[in-house]
């Protein structure tokens, strides 16, 4: 299947998602697109200033929201 991830950021004043980049991904389903975006933060993937990743599936319908947190950075 292949899905749409879109970086974003949240805006300082109102909160707000802005897309700041996008990539497609081609993934066997929706669990293995979602592994792969938590192991996106670090990599030259990962857009500089991305807060979370939006997946849309293949008609444009967002699958789910993904908000990076220093929880998810792992051991250093």
């Amino acid at each position: 299947m292949i899905f749409e991830l879109e970086f974003l950021r949240y805006g300082k004043h109102d909160n707000r998602p802005v897309k700041i980049a996008r990539m497609m991904e081609i993934a066997p389903d929706v669990e293995a697109v979602k592994a792969r975006v938590r192991h996106l933060p670090g990599t030259s993937a990962w857009p500089e200033g991305t807060e979370a990743v939006r997946i849309l599936d293949h008609e444009g319908h967002e699958v789910e929201t993904w908000r990076w947190s220093e929880d998810d950075a792992g051991p250093a």
